[in-house]
């Protein structure tokens, strides 16, 4: 099953993927708004359109990987799909950090060995806050 600590974190974003029904259409929504907003550093984005978002990415850059694999056998495609969405995420996850009282800064964490990568995570799994914050009005997506 899934790690007790991994259920605590994943468990609200599933709940309210849940409660929204068309979870679909909110998941493709977050994930075209990936490339309406792709180099917006400014505002915020909710946790769950936020990992609806990265849900998507990850699911075409798999699906990539297995049509990349089954017709030329390189990681040519899913390389160049990652290299052309690393503008469109990092402004993603700055707007994320941004949901939660954050500023971009907090990105440098990737930086520090393990243990930068998990905090990161932490905060990007966080709960925005509520009403009006520095970096402005929750996104309305």
């Amino acid at each position: 099953g899934i790690p007790v600590g991994a259920a605590h974190i994943a468990g609200p974003v599933v709940l309210e993927l849940q409660a929204h029904g068309q979870d679909m259409n909110r998941i493709v929504a977050a994930y075209t708004s990936l490339f309406s907003n792709y180099a917006n550093t400014t505002g915020r984005m909710s946790r769950l359109n936020y990992w609806c978002a990265e849900l998507a990415h990850i699911v075409v850059w798999i699906l990539l990987g297995m049509v990349d694999g089954a017709l030329f056998q390189t990681a040519l495609i899913p390389g160049i799909y990652l290299l052309l969405m690393l503008f469109p995420i990092l402004a993603a996850t700055v707007r994320r950090l941004h949901d939660t009282g954050k500023g971009a800064a907090y990105l440098l964490l990737c930086f520090v060995p393990a243990l930068g990568v998990i905090i990161l995570f932490v905060f990007l799994c966080q709960a925005g806050t509520n009403g009006m914050n520095r970096f402005g009005l929750p996104d309305s997506l």
